[in-house]
C-alpha cells in the first residue's frame, strides 16, 4: 500500500519542519555554552587548540540538535506514530520488499475461512475511515469512535484495556493463562491492609513451583547448561535468575500509561520498617492521579475515556519465570508483543530486543545504517532458540494470543505475552492493547491493508469521518517554508555580525579578553576566521593581557 503524494509530502515536511525548528532553538542555547569553549585562553595557545577546539564544538552542537530532536517526546511520538520514519527510510533508499513478501505469504490464510472469526457487535461500530487508510490513521480512528461512542451510547467497551483491574478479571473469567493476582480493590484501605498482611506473611507457601530444572528435550544443550546453572547458583545462596516468589507488584489499575508510572515493585524480602509508609503514601498519591495519555495523535479523544474510570489498585505476583538473565539475556522477562489481525496472529516483536518475530519462523532484527536506514533485517543468534522448529516457542505464542483475540471478539488487538526459556508450553498474558504504539516499520502499511480488507469482505464500507491527522498540508508547508527562512536568516545575520566583529576588531584595535564569540554556526565561524586573522588576534589578546 502507497500513500498519496499529498500525504507524503506532508510527512516529511513536518520532518524537515521539526529538524529546523528543533536546531534553531538548540543553538541559542548551546551557543553560550561553546562561547566559554572558544573564548578560553587555552583555545588561543596554538593554531591546533583553536581549530581543534572548533571542531569539537561543531561536533557538541550537531550532536545535542540530534539528541534534542530525537528526545522531545512530543515529536517523537508525533512522527512515530504518523508514518514519517517509514517515508524517510524511503526517500534515502529504504525498501519495503521483505515486509511485502511476507504479506503476501499470510494472506491467504487470513481470509480461507472468515467464518472462524466473530467480531463483536460493539467492535464492529468502529469501522474503519478509508480504503488507503494507513496503520497509524486506522488506531487513532479507533480512539476517536471510541470517545463518540462513550458519549453516544455510554458504551465502555475500552475498559477491556484501559482498566487493569477489568483486564485481568476477563482473563479470569475465559480461562486465559496470566500472572497470578494477589487481590483487586477499590478502597485505598483496603489496598494497604493487604500489603501490610503481605509483608507480615510467607508467600512462599502459595508459589507456584520453580521452573528449575527444565527438560532438556524441550531446549537445546546450551540452554539447558545455563538454566542448571542458573539454579544450582540460587540453591546455593546466590542470584535468582526468577524473581523472588516474595516479589510482588502494586499496579494502578486506572494508570495504564507509562507514563503515568502506575506500578510499584515491592520485594517482600527485603522491606524494611519504612517500606509500608512508602506504600502507602505511594497507594494514595496514585489514587488521586488522574490517568492521562499526551504526545499522541489521539490524546484529545483518549483523555475522555480515562475520565470515565474509576481508581483501583491491585497487587500481583512477579512473573516466576525464568527471565532473560538466565540464558545469557536481560535481567527481565522475554516479552512478545503479538499483533493479531480477525483472529489470527501477524507478527510478534519481542520489545526489549527490538526483534521481529513471523509466522515462517523467521526473526528479523533491523540494526546499523542497514538496519535503520534500507530496512535490510538480520537474523539474531542470541534468540535463535526463540524460532526452532524443534522446541516452537512462538506457536503456543501466536495460539494464546489468538484465544485472546476471539475472547474479547475484537478485528485488531495486541497481546503482550511473557516466555518461558525451558517451557515452550507455557506462555502467560502480561497485558493488551488497542491503540499501540509500536513501530512496526515496513509491516505497518501491510498490517493496516489486512485490517481494512476484513471489513471490505464482510461488506463494510467506510464511515465518514474527519481525516485523522492533526495537521494538514498546507499547514506543514507553511511551517517548512517559515523554518527555512527563519534558519537562512538566522545563519546570514550570524555569519554577518560574526565578519562585521572581526573586522571591526582588526581596524580599530580594539581590547580582546577572549577568542571568537560563538555566534553563528560551526560553519560560519570555518568561512569567516582565517588562521592568519586568528593568529593576528592571538598576539593582540597576548599584548593587551
Amino acid at each position: 500500500p502507497r500513500r498519496s503524494m499529498l500525504r507524503r509530502v506532508e510527512n516529511l515536511s513536518l520532518f524537515i519542519a521539526g529538524l529546523c525548528v528543533g536546531s534553531l532553538a538548540v543553538h541559542f542555547y548551546v551557543a553560550r555554552i561553546v562561547k566559554k569553549w572558544t573564548d578560553a585562553k587555552w583555545a588561543l595557545s596554538t593554531p591546533f587548540a583553536y581549530w581543534g577546539t572548533l571542531v569539537v564544538s561543531a561536533l557538541l552542537r550537531v550532536a545535542l540538535v540530534v539528541a534534542f530532536f530525537g528526545s522531545f517526546k512530543a515529536c517523537g511520538e508525533f512522527l512515530k506514530l504518523n508514518g514519517v520514519t517509514q517515508e524517510m527510510r524511503r526517500m534515502v533508499g529504504g525498501t519495503d520488499r521483505y515486509a511485502h513478501k511476507y504479506y503476501l505469504e499470510q494472506r491467504p490464510l487470513f481470509f480461507q475461512n472468515t467464518s472462524d472469526f466473530t467480531l463483536r457487535r460493539s467492535w464492529s461500530a468502529i469501522g474503519y475511515p478509508s480504503a488507503d487508510a494507513t496503520w497509524e490513521e486506522l488506531l487513532t480512528f479507533r480512539v476517536q469512535r471510541m470517545a463518540e461512542l462513550l458519549e453516544r451510547e455510554n458504551t465502555l467497551d475500552f475498559l477491556i484495556e484501559k482498566d487493569k483491574c477489568y483486564m485481568y478479571d476477563f482473563f479470569k473469567s475465559q480461562a486465559i493463562p496470566y500472572v497470578d493476582i494477589l487481590s483487586f480493590s477499590s478502597n485505598i484501605d483496603a489496598v494497604i491492609g493487604s500489603v501490610r498482611a503481605l509483608l507480615a506473611s510467607d508467600l512462599n507457601t502459595t508459589a507456584a513451583a520453580a521452573p528449575y530444572p527444565p527438560s532438556t528435550s524441550a531446549i537445546s544443550r546450551d540452554m539447558a547448561k545455563k538454566l542448571r546453572a542458573a539454579s544450582q547458583g540460587a540453591a546455593a545462596g546466590g542470584r535468582l535468575a526468577t524473581p523472588s516468589s516474595r516479589e510482588v507488584y502494586i499496579k494502578a489499575c486506572h494508570l495504564t500509561q507509562g507514563s503515568d508510572n502506575g506500578t510499584l515493585r515491592v520485594i517482600m524480602s527485603e522491606a524494611t520498617d519504612s517500606t509500608m509508609e512508602e506504600v502507602s503514601e505511594w497507594v494514595r498519591t496514585k489514587f488521586r492521579q488522574k490517568p492521562s495519555d499526551f504526545w499522541r495523535p489521539w490524546s484529545k479523544e483518549m483523555n475522555k475515556l480515562l475520565a470515565v474510570i474509576r481508581p483501583g489498585v491491585m497487587i500481583q505476583r512477579a512473573f516466576d519465570g525464568p527471565n532473560g538473565d538466565a540464558i545469557g539475556l536481560l535481567p527481565k522477562p522475554i516479552e512478545a508483543k503479538v499483533e493479531v489481525l480477525w483472529g489470527r496472529a501477524y507478527l510478534a516483536f519481542l520489545h526489549d530486543y527490538k526483534v521481529f518475530a513471523l509466522r515462517n519462523g523467521q526473526l528479523e532484527k533491523y540494526q546499523g545504517i542497514s538496519g535503520n536506514v534500507q530496512h535490510i533485517p538480520v537474523f539474531p543468534q542470541e534468540l535463535a532458540w526463540v524460532a526452532d522448529e524443534q522446541h516452537d516457542y512462538l506457536t503456543p505464542v501466536f495460539e494464546l494470543a489468538e484465544l485472546v483475540a476471539r475472547r474479547v471478539g475484537i478485528e485488531q488487538i495486541r497481546v503482550d505475552i511473557f516466555i518461558r526459556p525451558g517451557q515452550p508450553k507455557s506462555p502467560v498474558v502480561n497485558e493488551i492493547s488497542l491503540a499501540s504504539g509500536v513501530l512496526y516499520r515496513f509491516h505497518a502499511p501491510y498490517l493496516a491493508r489486512l485490517w481494512v480488507e476484513g471489513y471490505q469482505l464482510r461488506g463494510t464500507a467506510p464511515r465518514p469521518h474527519p481525516v485523522p491527522h492533526s495537521t494538514t498540508f498546507w499547514f506543514a508547508f507553511v511551517m517548512v517554508i517559515f523554518a527555512l527562512i527563519a534558519g537562512s536568516v538566522f545563519v546570514m545575520a550570524g555569519m554577518a555580525l560574526h565578519a562585521a566583529n572581526r573586522l571591526v576588531e582588526v581596524i580599530m584595535y580594539k581590547k580582546i579578553t577572549g577568542g571568537p564569540t560563538a555566534v553563528g554556526t560551526g560553519l560560519a565561524q570555518l568561512m569567516v576566521q582565517l588562521p592568519v586573522l586568528h593568529r593576528y588576534l592571538a598576539r593582540k589578546a597576548e599584548k593587551a593581557r
